[in-house]
């Protein structure tokens, strides 16, 4: 997989296998159409990834998932994910950043399980003290302050920036 530039999980695929795609660091660009399981460290050291979408296959983001994924920016997932496994973003871009599909009633009435030596809770919608940004979903202009995000007209994730128009 050295020379693998792009891939796409088709909507019948139900599991991926650890470490699947590990050290494939021409690996660009996804696309998911499936609601897979993605088992420890599949993307493991994809260098080149970029960005992401879990379709609501499992509960967890497993250990070392995008491990090394040094160009990993973003990644988006649905509310089924209720637990991230801390390590599983070892070595990703410092500026990256976690879409989260539930709205603002959804981040408030479930907390997202970091494991780490320490353990710990944390909530959605907030910048996390492990150094992760998360933003809720929106589609409408929040009224509130917090860190929220929509689909535009092309199906691109935005940022709400206070006074969008």
């Amino acid at each position: 997989c050295k020379s693998l530039l792009t891939f796409h999980f088709g909507d019948k695929l139900t599991a991926v296998r650890s470490e699947a795609f590990y050290g494939c660091e021409k690996l660009k660009g996804i696309t998911n159409d499936s609601s897979a399981i993605f088992s420890r460290g599949v993307f493991k050291n994809c260098k080149s990834l970029e960005s992401f979408k879990i379709n609501g296959g499992g509960k967890t983001i497993n250990n070392e998932l995008f491990y090394g994924c040094s160009c990993l920016k973003s990644l988006i997932i649905p509310t089924s994910v209720i637990s991230i496994i801390l390590d599983a973003f070892t070595g990703v871009n410092e500026d990256f950043v976690i879409y989260y599909e539930g709205n603002e009633t959804d981040s408030l009435n479930y907390s997202l399980n970091i494991s780490d030596m320490t353990g710990g809770t944390v909530t959605w919608g907030q910048t996390q003290t492990i150094g992760l940004t998360v933003y809720c979903y929106s589609a409408t202009e929040p009224t509130k302050e917090g860190n929220y995000w929509h689909y535009d007209n092309d199906g691109k994730v935005v940022v709400w920036t206070k006074n969008e128009n």
